[in-house]
Order: C-alpha cells, then sequence, then structure tokens
C-alpha cells in the first residue's frame, strides 16, 4: 500500500494506518458536518460493558436542632440532681415544684473555667440583690462532685443543677454546635431562661457575655 505524507504533523503513515485512525483525526468541521458518521466510527470501537444497575443510598436526615422556647410557653420541666444554696447535699429537683416564684435557669458551658467562673462570680457579687427578686440556678452538663467543687472555691451562695446526660440543655435548644480551632464540638450556649411563678417562659437572654449577664437579668426581673 503508497506511502502517504501526513499533512499535519510530517509523518509518514500508511493508508491502512490512516483508515485505522481516522475516526479520532475528524476536524471540528466534520464532525459538525457528519455527526451521525463520527459517532458510529467511534462508538463501533468501544467495549461494550455490561449494565450496571445505579445504586442507591439510603440517607437518614439528621433531626433538627431544637430552638429555644418562646416567651409565653410553658417551660419545659425536669428532675435533675442540684447541689448548693438551700441544697446542702445532692437531692433531686423538679422546676415544677417551684411555681409560684421567679426562677432563673442560666445555663453555662463548664464549671471554673474563666468566662463561667466570671459569670457565677457576678451573680454571687450581688446575690443581695437578686435572691429578693428569684430563685437562682445554673444548669451545666458537669458532675455533681464538679459542682461541688466550683461552689466552695468560689463561695457561690446559689444551687447549680447536673445535667450531664444533656436532656435539660437539650430540651431548652442551647446544645448546640461550637467550633475551636477549626474543630466542631457539641456543647452548652451560655444562654438564661427567666420563668414565670406560673411555670411559663417569660425571657430568652441567649448567647450572654459574663460580665453582661447580671445587670441583663436584674434588668428583666
Amino acid at each position: 500500500m503508497p506511502v502517504q505524507q501526513h499533512k499535519c504533523s510530517g509523518t509518514a503513515i500508511s493508508m491502512a494506518s490512516m483508515d485505522c485512525t481516522r475516526d479520532f483525526k475528524f476536524t471540528h468541521s466534520e464532525k459538525r458536518t457528519h455527526p451521525s458518521l463520527f459517532k458510529e466510527k467511534f462508538t463501533s470501537d468501544m467495549p461494550k460493558l455490561p449494565f450496571t444497575p445505579p445504586i442507591l443510598l439510603r440517607v437518614r436526615s439528621l433531626p433538627a436542632m431544637p430552638t429555644h422556647p418562646e416567651t409565653g410557653q410553658t417551660a419545659p420541666d425536669f428532675t435533675a440532681p442540684v447541689i448548693g444554696g438551700d441544697y446542702p447535699s445532692p437531692t433531686d429537683l423538679t422546676l415544677s415544684s417551684l411555681r409560684g416564684q421567679t426562677v432563673v435557669l442560666y445555663f453555662y458551658p463548664k464549671d471554673d473555667t474563666p468566662g463561667c467562673t466570671k459569670q457565677a462570680c457576678a451573680l454571687r457579687d450581688g446575690w443581695a440583690q437578686i435572691k429578693k427578686k428569684a430563685r437562682v440556678f445554673g444548669v451545666s452538663t458537669d458532675s455533681v462532685k464538679s459542682h461541688e467543687k466550683f461552689i466552695k472555691k468560689h463561695d457561690l451562695p446559689f444551687p447549680l443543677i447536673s445535667d450531664e446526660k444533656q436532656e435539660i440543655v437539650t430540651a431548652y435548644g442551647v446544645w448546640v454546635e461550637k467550633s475551636m480551632y477549626g474543630k466542631k464540638y457539641m456543647g452548652t450556649e451560655r444562654t438564661t431562661v427567666i420563668i414565670s411563678p406560673d411555670g411559663k417562659v417569660k425571657k430568652v437572654l441567649p448567647k450572654v457575655k459574663p460580665e453582661e449577664h447580671f445587670d441583663l437579668v436584674m434588668a428583666e426581673l
């Protein structure tokens, strides 16, 4: 078979070789002019693979994060261990047993950390004012033993509720996703809920700053 010089690369190739590779040498204009020929030649050389049905994945949707209780809503009831103040030894406290009194539940991340200590000590220093207006309870996911140490170390006059199973913080919508140094984790949002004597939510103070907390609570009582 005669040898013909390729007009693009200058490489000498046979006509048989040209015919074999012609399906990959179509110009853009040829493909546009003869699309069916190009498709036929191109697909004829492709290996036929067995049909594989698509894999269906069952994705379980994650539950929506709980939200804070709304003003006027009955505060979620709970029973949990408490220590400090009027409860010198660990005792189970039920929120609904406090009906007839204004209750302040202040949720904080962790015992004896800088921000939580500043917040607790501000309540301690203003205890003479606030104790006349409401029953105050701190709530965190720390153990009763941790609470006891925190109370003794800083001479806190009010009780702390232990929520190790995260049931209360979840019910009040303060168990949230946090991020530190690029790492995500679950923790307690610094939020305070004020409950009226009738057991309904009077005010929610979300994401409060430790140094502003006392004054914000007093303004609502």
